[in-house]
């Protein structure tokens, strides 16, 4: 759907309330700010998409209206042009759909990545989701009214944070173990350097990933999120392993593989205090943990005690 020149709807919503906070044309809010005004009537307009399509047309339109009896809800966000929606997890009741409407335009865009930086910063600074879109207004110099033309609320805007954040990590890391596996010439430094490249890349990422995991426990999105990538990690690690299938001489090289970095991710995790116990967080020395896990998971993939006890 595109609105008044060219704009996407989204956009063209976000520009006219901008316009309308920086000109006099409002009246004065009882704290004499008329972008304090524009921001609680933004809060209570119903911003909806209404379908109008037929079988010769795809058009839509707005509706905007503050009584929902007057109006029906006939399409959600994610069925409207301009919101990429993410692929639903899970079934039944517990079936989870992220839809973030990301702007074209590029001073909409660059507003949208203020918004995200903001609340990423506080999730960082904060080591949780105990921060208010005030808070994210004021730190992201934008207003009340542009985020609510965006996320329906917190929570959305923090999963957008999650994708955006699991995006970077995800990639970073299947980069790394990609080179790894070109340089390893065996597998014992295969393991070595993959425990080690994924213990840097998790450490960099450790504000971020801490405030998440913590919220996953709660919020069934971040943790289908937290899962998804986990097993795309995983699963890379476990095919470069495999690459090496005739050295590994476990019974099952597969489960082997999938134990190898079950058991070194799980420790890394503890360490760096992605979970509910906090008090074992820096336990212990980083570098020593790290050769430890990596000489313990070659130790395991390499030798099999049960073929010399004869079992």
């Amino acid at each position: 759907m595109v609105g008044p020149a060219g704009l996407s709807t989204g956009d063209w919503i976000e520009a006219t309330v901008a316009a309308i906070a920086a000109s006099d044309a409002l009246p004065r809010s009882p704290a004499g700010s008329a972008a304090g005004y524009l921001d609680r009537l933004c809060k209570a307009i119903s911003i909806r998409y209404t379908d109008t399509s037929d079988q010769n047309s795809n058009s839509s339109r707005l509706s905007a209206s503050g009584n929902s009896d007057e109006m029906k809800p006939a399409k959600k966000l994610t069925e409207a042009k301009g919101i990429a929606p993410r692929k639903s997890t899970g079934a039944g009741k517990n079936k989870i759909t992220l839809a973030v409407r990301e702007p074209q335009q590029g001073r909409s865009r660059e507003s949208f990545e203020r918004m995200l930086n903001a609340a990423e910063r506080l999730l960082k600074e904060k080591g949780s989701d105990e921060f208010t879109l005030n808070e994210v207004s004021d730190l992201g110099r934008v207003s009340i009214g542009s985020i609510y033309c965006r996320f329906k609320g917190k929570d959305e805007l923090v999963h957008a944070v999650q994708a955006r954040a699991m995006a970077a990590i995800e990639n970073e890391q299947c980069v790394a173990i990609d080179k790894v596996v070109e340089s390893a010439d065996n597998l014992e430094d295969l393991i070595i350097d993959l425990v080690e490249v994924i213990a840097e890349t998790l450490k960099r990422h450790a504000p971020i990933l801490r405030p998440l995991m913590h919220r996953a426990s709660s919020d069934p999105i971040v943790a289908a999120s937290g899962k998804k990538s986990y097993a795309l990690v995983s699963d890379r690690v476990r095919n470069a392993l495999l690459t090496h299938r005739n050295k590994i001489a476990q019974p099952d090289p597969e489960r082997a593989a999938r134990s190898a970095f079950r058991i070194f991710y799980s420790a890394l995790a503890r360490y760096l205090g992605f979970g509910s116990e906090m008090e074992s967080a820096q336990e212990g020395n980083w570098g020593e943990l790290k050769e430890d896990l990596g000489l313990m998971c070659a130790a395991f993939l390499v030798s099999n005690p049960r073929r010399r006890m004869g079992r």
